[in-house]
């Protein structure tokens, strides 16, 4: 068992949450697992990008042993994406000012150049190829895209949307039907629209064409299906509140307790448990895998076991 490491990161609010494309090299901002727990963290050769919850939630590096931590920003930085020489975030502000927080900006891997890239109020966001993928809470949280470089603004549907990963040319999302949250799926243009399934899902993680998910409809119980939503498979019964598949497992949390286990449902590990605060409701959240340590609220950072 690797050594553990002490990296506090505490709690706080966590909001609607986004995915993208399985990878970290430059083309893809985040994996699909990290984008979907809010992007506390990235990985991009050998540094780590994390949002510092002992200094405001601002945008830190360090080098995957821990050594060499630099701020790059004054921002309170999530849905953390790297692409080639670029990083882009949204300025998460821990209150409802959607006029001045929740912007989508990018600066150098050394923290200068800041550009803020659109004025939208923005709750989630990824980068895949040269294009960067987003949520409107300013439009009735419809799904919009940009360039890198914040032109040929495009708006690709009218649904409320969340949990929005982008995989080959189609993006996968939780949509509102009738008050429940459906699984749909679009080109990336914004055609096609189609609905997978009739499950109320949420966690959504799109992986190697598989869709993973927790259904609210069986007491929050781990699912996958094929991208078409054929071959629908029930992973675990056990209660989920967050998950993140990375590699050939999935991570996923119940209430205080972290779980990983094979993504087949096998090989299930107990790997720490929150010890939660009288008063304090949550529990283990955003859980994030970069390289071989995991981040996530609640708790403390440590390489997996």
């Amino acid at each position: 068992m690797k050594k553990a490491i002490a990296f506090l990161l505490a709690c706080f609010l966590l909001l609607s949450v986004t995915a993208c494309k399985s990878g970290t090299n430059n083309l893809q901002g985040n994996t699909s697992g990290n984008a979907v727990n809010q992007g506390i963290a990235a990985i991009q050769g050998n540094r780590i990008y994390y949002s510092n919850s002992s200094d405001g939630y601002k945008l830190y590096s360090m080098k995957t042993n821990g050594s060499d931590k630099k701020k790059l920003n004054d921002d309170a930085s999530d849905y953390i994406n790297t692409a080639d020489d670029r990083i882009y975030y949204v300025n998460h502000v821990h209150n409802t000012d959607l006029i001045n927080g929740y912007k989508i900006y990018s600066i150098n891997i050394d923290g200068s150049n800041r550009q803020q890239l659109c004025d939208d109020a923005v709750t989630m966001m990824c980068v895949s190829g040269s294009r960067i993928y987003y949520v409107n809470a300013d439009d009735n949280w419809s799904i919009y895209s940009i360039n890198t470089d914040g032109s040929d603004r495009k708006k690709l549907n009218t649904d409320i949307s969340s949990n929005v990963n982008v995989m080959g040319d189609r993006i996968y999302y939780i949509g509102e039907e009738n008050y429940q949250l459906k699984l749909f799926s679009i080109k990336t243009d914004g055609s096609d629209r189609q609905k997978i399934n009739n499950d109320s899902a949420f966690c959504l993680n799109v992986v190697n064409n598989r869709i993973y998910y927790i259904n609210a409809d069986d007491n929050s119980a781990i699912y996958s299906m094929k991208t078409d939503g054929s071959d629908r498979k029930k992973i675990s019964d056990d209660r989920a509140t967050y998950l993140n598949v990375a590699g050939n497992r999935i991570y996923y949390s119940n209430a205080a307790v972290l779980y990983s286990m094979k993504t087949d449902g096998s090989s299930l590990k107990k790997l720490t448990e929150f010890s939660v605060p009288a008063g304090f409701d949550g529990g283990i959240g955003a859980i994030n895998v970069v390289g071989d340590q995991i981040y996530y609220q609640g708790g403390a950072a440590f390489f997996i076991p």
